[in-house]
């Protein structure tokens, strides 16, 4: 999960944390939260609170038939 106002480019691409773990035999998803990065750009308050982002990682998650993963988040204030 990328910070605030960031993408997972800024926060996990560039920095080469993706391609590091790639290295290291994980596997890497990494995507941008609704509303950021190359996401669509939706504008209803609801489906871009980061209060929903949980889900969405969820729902990702089921999609892919993953049960379980280590998530790294990077400084998101939820306030």
């Amino acid at each position: 999960m990328h910070g605030f106002a960031s993408s997972k480019n800024v926060n996990w691409v560039y920095p080469t944390w993706v391609s590091e773990l790639k290295k290291a035999g994980r596997r890497v998803i990494a995507l941008d939260n609704r509303g950021h990065g190359d996401s669509g750009k939706l504008y209803d308050p609801r489906n871009t609170s980061s209060r929903s982002w949980p889900a969405t990682f969820i729902a990702l998650l089921d999609h892919l038939r993953i049960p379980r993963a280590d998530i790294m988040g990077y400084s998101l204030d939820r306030g």
